[in-house]
């Protein structure tokens, strides 16, 4: 039997049996290699979302670190401004009373010595009575008036137009809400609010439908964003984003 080469290629005179036999040992030496090449890109693929989020994590990890020594030193910075401020409101100490007899001809020291507190005089009982029943008297007065005054003048509009019909409350709007599906695959999803905190986080198969309140908003992330498509209330929905778009998607109302 004279050999074949791969691609199934077999010399004249051969059996048609053997050719045959040939021709297809061949064909299924090719459907194993690209069945083999086929599972490679698979294991690839499968892994490529593992291999952004360890980068990912990395990234978020050294942030985290230039964050925290941004606060320290804002600490440290709070802590010498408060003490300056300190040092410069503490009020300077008067000399003691013995300090004034290290300097006795300084002339100051001789005009505070000669000032005197002037007394004041008392005034007689009955004219004191006199004058707290006046200012009483006074204010009774004015409390009296200055309402009837005012009570007047808004009771007649201006112009005579009449007060304004209070207005029907506005009809609360229907809160905002956001729509995920998952197309053509599955695809792994991950849902926070602007803080941090964690809503949903799955794997969303093929046709399956999540719905959240988008409140103040929502940041995702996802390994298929070409697979999980978004909508915003009653929009279209439109993909997340392309296969290499890992990064947060943040949705404001």
């Amino acid at each position: 039997m004279q050999p074949s080469d791969r691609s199934g290629f077999v010399p004249s005179g051969q059996d048609p049996v053997d050719e045959q036999t040939a021709r297809l040992g061949a064909l299924e030496s090719q459907v194993a290699e690209a069945q083999a090449e086929l599972e490679e890109y698979q294991r690839l693929l499968n892994e490529l979302p593992e291999i952004y989020e360890g980068k990912f994590r990395q990234k978020l990890c050294s942030v985290a670190q230039e964050i925290r020594q941004l606060l320290n030193e804002r600490k440290a910075l709070q802590q010498q401004l408060g003490q300056a401020l300190a040092e410069t409101k503490q009020p300077k100490l008067l000399p003691q009373s013995g300090a004034a007899s290290e300097f006795p001809d300084h002339p100051k020291t001789q005009i505070w010595t000669k000032l005197q507190i002037p007394r004041f005089r008392r005034l007689p009982k009955l004219r004191l009575i006199g004058i707290c029943t006046g200012t009483a008297l006074v204010l009774v007065g004015a409390a009296l008036g200055i309402p009837s005054l005012f009570g007047s003048r808004l009771a007649e509009p201006r112009g005579g137009s009449s007060l304004p019909s209070p207005q029907a409350p506005p009809v609360p709007k229907a809160p905002t809400t956001i729509q995920l599906q998952a197309r053509g695959g599955e695809s792994w999803v991950l849902v926070e609010d602007l803080k941090g905190r964690q809503v949903f986080s799955a794997i969303l198969k093929p046709g399956e439908l999540k719905r959240f309140p988008l409140a103040q908003g929502l940041r995702l992330r996802s390994g298929r964003p070409n697979q999980l498509f978004i909508a915003v209330s009653d929009a279209v929905p439109k993909p997340l984003g392309g296969v290499g778009d890992l990064d947060w998607v943040k949705i404001r109302p």
